[in-house]
């Protein structure tokens, strides 16, 4: 989490005084995500932990209270995908730098391996 803290320091420092964010885990106990409830399912394991706001303090707070999941399957691409909807549901067409950081340990294998044709 350390590598989140660091992104979200920079960009309090460093960043544009709209930038705004939003924190999405993959592999998590829980299941709650936008593109989970538009389909039914599939999207499992994937929380959207904090929802676009404005970067500040209480956002660096809320890192704080992530905590390591038991969960062992998790699908990075999904959670990637979840990320990337989001976006595009929060900022559509405007005219913002949209920037996703995917940050891992390496571990998880892809699940759906199958589905990379159709994402493509």
């Amino acid at each position: 989490m350390e590598s989140v803290k660091m992104l979200i320091e920079q960009q309090l420092l460093y960043g544009a005084k709209q930038t705004i964010m939003s924190i999405v885990t993959f592999g998590s106990d829980s299941t709650d995500n936008p593109l989970n409830e538009k389909h039914g399912g599939g999207y499992d394991n994937i929380h959207s932990f904090h929802p676009f706001e404005k970067v500040g303090i209480d956002l660096l707070r809320d890192v704080d209270s992530i905590e390591p999941s038991a969960q062992e399957e998790s699908d990075w691409i999904n959670g990637l995908l979840v990320g990337i909807d989001m976006i595009t549901e929060e900022v559509g067409t405007k005219k913002f730098k949209k920037r996703v950081f995917l940050i891992t340990d390496g571990e998880s294998e892809l699940m759906d391996a199958d589905d990379l044709d159709t994402i493509a």
